[in-house]
């Protein structure tokens, strides 16, 4: 799923109670702590942050997208159930 605008107006205007996000990186940490903070103070919820397993820190949605767009095999970087939604 694609969310167009604020993920804040999102969050408030689907009724979710808190979101997640994922961290590889202290540079993901940085930036995804300051998002979150923002977002509380949009929608008044709670960020929740998942660190990544070692073996997958190096994969990020951008590369991913970038695999998917020139129809490159995704199968070990994301679950199959989703793989079609990428390209």
């Amino acid at each position: 799923m694609k969310v167009e605008g604020l993920l804040a107006d999102f969050i408030t205007d689907n009724n979710i109670d808190f979101q997640v996000r994922g961290i590889r990186s202290y540079a993901d940490f940085d930036s995804e702590f300051t998002m979150g903070l923002i977002n509380r103070e949009l929608c008044h919820k709670e960020t929740v942050f998942l660190l990544a397993s070692p073996e997958r820190v190096h994969i990020s949605s951008s590369r991913i997208r970038e695999l998917g767009m020139f129809n490159r095999k995704l199968e070990n970087f994301v679950p199959k159930e989703i793989e079609d939604q990428v390209y």
